[in-house]
């Protein structure tokens, strides 16, 4: 009987001795910290509780911050590591200027550091912030003042459409106090449906402004905008590839050479307002623009700058009709006349 109890397991001895190998893992995976510095991380700016305020990164809504470095458990810095590395974490952080008391226009200081440290992002982790860059940025806030702006309406494309009305033609808005003619401008942007959609009714829409570029805000006001019956045929429409001719007198043909300074900026696409049919014809000409030269440029030997504009060489009979028209400023072409040289 002595041997069969010898024999037996002693099952507590051994659960206890399972459990404490497992702790002692545990506790050195924690006593050993790693390091890790990752990028991608953004800093993005709520909207002010005073509408009267504009809070901008040097008129950026948002900035990256370019290095995070974390402390922690191997294991959970490897988490991190996999979680960053599938795309899975989402490290924006959001700045909201009230609760950091930056209430009055004037320049402040950003404490980055603090700002990644309170977000508990890096808490539900097990991890803790060992420093960021930058560690600081400068933040504006500027005041802002209620202003008229001057409704206009766009397509798809942000090319100028003219409608019939725009009710009403002027919205308010909170503005920087220094914006002045263009600036004041708010738009309402319509796809091609609603473009057709308001020849018969008025389409109702937001506007928007632009505080700087890419960062929008939207206005509360609706306005209802119509396009004339007449106009349903003058759709938006870009001409792409140019091809450009050289008006030139006997005088300048074969003596002199036309260097383009600024070629792409003359082969650019062109905006046009016109029916389907006059963009096509103007589309199979032979040449899209015109550029003149004059015989009287030939006195700049090659050496000085010349400046014209284009001449858009739209179907005259389609001209007649107003079937077709430029939808953007002309363009200026800047060119030089280089004699050719001829052999003796």
């Amino acid at each position: 009987m002595a041997i069969e109890k010898e024999k037996r397991f002693n099952y507590p001895k051994i659960v206890l001795a399972i459990v404490l190998t497992v702790l002692i893992w545990v506790w050195a995976d924690l006593a050993v910290d790693e390091t890790y510095t990752f990028t991608g991380a953004v800093i993005q700016i709520t909207r002010p509780s005073r509408e009267n305020l504009w809070v901008s990164f040097n008129e950026q809504s948002s900035i990256e911050v370019s290095e995070v470095t974390v402390v922690g458990p191997a294991s959970r810095i490897a988490d991190l590591r996999r979680q960053i590395n599938e795309g899975t974490l989402d490290f924006r952080f959001f700045f909201d200027p009230h609760q950091e008391g930056m209430t009055e226009p004037g320049p402040y200081t950003l404490d980055v550091l603090n700002l990644l440290r309170q977000s508990d992002i890096f808490a539900r982790q097990g991890l803790v912030i060992k420093s960021c860059e930058p560690s600081k940025v400068p933040v504006q806030v500027v005041g802002l003042q209620r202003r008229e702006l001057d409704v206009i309406a766009l397509d798809e494309y942000n090319n100028r459409l003219e409608a019939d009305s725009i009710e009403p033609t002027t919205v308010e808005a909170f503005v920087p106090a220094d914006w002045t003619g263009q600036m004041l401008n708010a738009f309402v942007r319509l796809s091609d449906r609603e473009i057709e959609q308001s020849v018969v009714t008025p389409v109702r829409k937001r506007p928007y402004f632009q505080l700087a570029p890419g960062w929008s805000r939207t206005i509360e006001e609706e306005v209802a905008v119509r396009m004339a019956g007449e106009r349903e045929r003058l759709l938006p429409h870009t001409v792409t590839a140019p091809v450009v001719g050289f008006v030139m007198s006997a005088n300048v043909q074969g003596r002199y050479e036309v260097e383009l300074l600024n070629r792409e900026q003359v082969l650019s696409a062109i905006r046009v307002l016109g029916s389907e049919e006059a963009k096509r014809a103007y589309e199979n000409r032979r040449f899209q623009v015109l550029l003149e030269i004059a015989d009287g440029d030939r006195q700049s030997q090659g050496e000085e700058i010349i400046r014209r504009d284009l001449i858009y060489n739209f179907p005259q009979d389609y001209l007649r009709q107003e079937a077709i028209e430029l939808n953007q400023e002309p363009v200026s072409a800047q060119f030089r006349l280089v004699p050719i040289e001829r052999p003796e």
